[in-house]
Formats: structure tokens, sequence, C-alpha cells
């Protein structure tokens, strides 16, 4: 008789449950991998909640005080109070391994495993030289989180700089078999009525081409390259496009700013945010869907 290996409490502790690429990658994995119980922590609430709660036996809301560690240096209470919220959330549980995201939920991640025996693992869908450069750049062997973690895994140029960082190869988690952190059951192609009539309803001119932009607009995504793409097409005389911005976020009145300086405000369209389940919509009515370089940050995960 073979015996059945017992099921792993997983904890996902991530810091939004915003609509974003990577949230959407580990809802998938999570999904998808049958030998977890999964449990959720998060910080601030968003449009995702209600996927992660489907598949979580439980969720958590832990302080909403702020995302910036300074805040919990300066208020000690409040940063012993996250620690001892996570710290009761595994040993009643009874959590195995935590799966953090961010910054904030890796560093309260590793810290917990100073006070109970959990694992820690962390997933990075981003270029941390660019999106956690005070703590990656200047504080990496200063502060070595990485010594508290068990795993690493990620986009395989983001483990090649925790290598160069002097991390433990064995954490590397360079393959990882095959993931399912994309739901491919959400994208496939619609007729062309039905295409005809979505450019028609987000009034897209049907003589331009289509490109389109997908994500949070934000400092550190590549909406900004992708206006410097736009203004070079300019330049160069060619005006038959349409930029279609599928997204919002907090730099969006810059972003329009920098359309408006570079005469692109009369080429571009604002669907505002949509839903993951929509974004096959705008697929279908796009031409070019603009990735500029390998780093997924711009939510290619999609």
């Amino acid at each position: 008789m073979i015996k059945k290996e017992p099921m792993l409490n997983v904890l996902f502790f991530i810091e939004r449950l915003t609509c974003g690429g990577q949230q959407t990658y580990m809802l998938n994995i999570l999904k998808n991998t049958k030998c977890f119980t999964i449990y959720t922590a998060y910080f601030v609430n968003g449009p995702m909640k209600k996927d992660f709660d489907k598949i979580s036996k439980k969720s958590y809301q832990m302080g909403t005080y702020s995302l910036n560690l300074k805040y919990y240096i300066k208020r000690p209470y409040y940063f012993v109070k996250i620690l001892m919220e996570l710290r009761k959330i595994i040993k009643e549980d009874k959590i195995n391994i935590i799966i953090t995201n961010g910054f904030m939920s890796y560093f309260f991640g590793c810290l917990s495993k100073l006070i109970v025996k959990v694992k820690v693992v962390r997933y990075i869908g981003c270029d941390l030289l660019r999106s956690e450069r005070f703590h990656f750049v200047k504080r990496f062997n200063k502060f070595p989180l990485h010594k508290l973690t068990d795993l690493i895994f990620g986009y395989e140029d983001i483990l090649k700089q925790h290598e160069k960082k002097g991390v433990d190869k064995r954490k590397l988690a360079y393959r990882l078999g095959n993931l399912q952190g994309v739901d491919t059951n959400l994208f496939f192609p619609f007729s062309n009525k039905t295409t005809r009539e979505l450019s028609r309803r987000y009034k897209l001119n049907k003589e331009n081409i289509i490109i389109s932009w997908h994500g949070r607009i934000d400092y550190d995504k590549e909406i900004h390259h992708t206006i410097r793409m736009l203004t070079f097409l300019k330049l160069k005389k060619f005006n038959q496009f349409t930029f279609l911005v599928v997204g919002d976020g907090p730099s969006m009145s810059e972003v329009k700013n920098d359309l408006q300086n570079n005469d692109l405000i009369g080429n571009t369209v604002f669907a505002g945010m949509q839903s993951h389940w929509y974004i096959n919509n705008f697929f279908n009515i796009t031409d070019i869907e603009v990735l500029l370089d390998k780093d997924p940050l711009g939510g290619s995960h999609i």
C-alpha cells in the first residue's frame, strides 16, 4: 500500500490583492498545486480578494498601517504587532511554508522564522535593481534576509542577480518544473464580428495600428519607455497608430502630461482599470502589445 503524503499548509503572504501580473501568476500556481492547503495573508485589500478567497481555507488582513519599512522602524509597537499576528497565524494554522512576494511580506516572513518554526520561500517577478534598489543594492549584505530564506524562485535574471550577490545556489530554483502560472483558457481568438464591435465600443480607428499597454501605471513600469517609442514614431512622421492604455495607477497624471507634452494625447485611448478576466478582449483588438525588455515588471506574465 502506497502511503499518501500529508498536505502542506502554505501561507501566501502578499502586500496588495490588486489586479496585477504577479498576483495573477501566483493565483494560478497555487490553484493548480494539489499538495497544498492554501491560506492567504495580505496588507491591502483589492479586487482579487474574491479570487484568493476561493482557493484559500482562510484569509487574513494584517494591520494596514503602512507598506513603508521606515514607518515600522519609527513605531516599534506596530512592528511587533505585525510580527505577533504572523506568529499566531503560523502556529494556529500549523503553517509549514510561507510564500512571500514583495519586500514587506518577505521582511516580516523572514523575521517570523526567528520566533517560530516555518520555511520561507520568496517569489520575485520583477527586477529588484529597480523595484527594491534601497535594499538590494545598498543593504543586501548588511541585512542578509537571504540567509533566513529557504528558496527563491522567479524570473531567471533575478536569480542570477542573487547568485552574483553570493546567495547559496541551492536556494535558487532555476527549474521548478512546469508551473501553471498562466490560465491559458482565458486567451482565445474572437470572431471578426466581435472584434469589430469591441473596436467600435472603444472608438478605435480601424485604419490605425493599435499599440497597447496593459498593466499598473507606476513610476517603475515600462509605460514610460513605451511613450518614448511612440514619440520616435511621431518624429519619423508616422501617425497612423492608436495607443490603447488598459490600466490605472498612481502615475496616471504624469503619463497623461507626458503624452500631452509629446503630442500623443490625440493618439491615445484610455480604457481604465479592467478585471484580468476581460484582458483577452483587449488582446483581440490589439495589433502590437509592447514588452520592451525581458524583465516581467510590466505585466508580461499575462
